[in-house]
Order: structure tokens, then sequence, then C-alpha cells
């Protein structure tokens, strides 16, 4: 059962395990790896892992998601920490006013919300009666609806009121 040698005081209770396992209540127990602290009351079960390991419910240690600030019971990311979402059991730097990431590219944005428009993975404030932005510099609206002209990056009626 992987004992390396047996107590001398009490029969049948082992003393010392061989390499892979570890004692607790006269047993040799299958070390968990990554694990730093056992319980002796529960048959050696793990109950502390090593930093940057998390314990899943099937008493093993797994590697902690980067940027994650609570794993569920199998060790997969539940709650990212600020200023990241979580996507494909993964935590990504969040990006403002993002409403959906894309399922073709990690970290990607897909939608914006509805008062946001998306240029160069960033949700950018919409221009009203914007049609066209800039293929150079994010957010500069370069046309308006008709009925519509621009001044200063903004889209405004047309009027026929102006005094000449």
């Amino acid at each position: 059962m992987g004992c390396a040698t047996f107590s001398k005081e009490t029969v049948g209770a082992c003393a010392k395990c061989l390499i892979g396992k570890h004692l607790a209540n006269n047993l040799c127990h299958t070390e968990v790896p990554n694990c730093d602290s056992y319980s002796f009351e529960e048959s050696g079960k793990c109950v502390e892992c090593a930093s940057d390991f998390v314990l899943t419910d099937t008493n093993t240690c797994v590697m902690m998601i980067e940027n994650c600030r609570k794993h569920d019971r199998e060790g997969k990311c539940s709650v990212c920490s600020k200023n990241y979402t979580l996507e494909h059991q993964k935590c990504h730097k969040s990006i403002e006013n993002c409403t959906s990431f894309s399922d073709k590219e990690v970290g990607t944005c897909a939608t914006c919300t509805t008062d946001h428009q998306l240029e160069h993975n960033l949700c950018h404030a919409t221009v009203q009666s914007c049609t066209a932005y800039s293929t150079k510099t994010v957010g500069e609206c370069k046309s308006c609806e008709s009925s519509y002209v621009m001044v200063n990056n903004a889209c405004y009626p047309e009027t026929n009121d102006c005094a000449s």
C-alpha cells in the first residue's frame, strides 16, 4: 500500500511512505500534485494547494487562471478580476461598452452598446447621423446622412435659415 517503513509501536501502522505517497492516520495515500497541506481527519485529502493553484472538488490542484478572482469547484474561472471579462474560460482585458465578443478571435469585441460604434476593436461614442467613419482616425466621422452637414466631426441638420 505504499509503506516504506512500518511503525515499531503500532502493528500495521506505517511510519514512512514510499516516494509519491504521503502519511495520514498511519496510512500511505497517493500525493496530490501541487498540494501543500493534507487533512489527517479525511484520509489524507488535500486541503490547501500551492500558490497559483486552486483545489477542486475532485481533490486535485489545478493552475489558477490568470486575472481570475473566483474559481468554481471544477477549477474553472467563474468571476474575473476588476477590468477583465470572462470569455472562453479565460479572463481578458475588458473593452468598455462592448456587449459581446467574437467567437472566432479571443479578446475581440463583436458588438458595442447601441450608442457606440465598433472600430479597431474599441467601442467609440457614435456620432449622431454619421454614415461613415475614418479608417485612419478612430471615432472620426467622414460623412453624414443626407440633409445633414458636418461641422467639427459632428453632423447637424441642414438649415436654410442662415442670414447672409
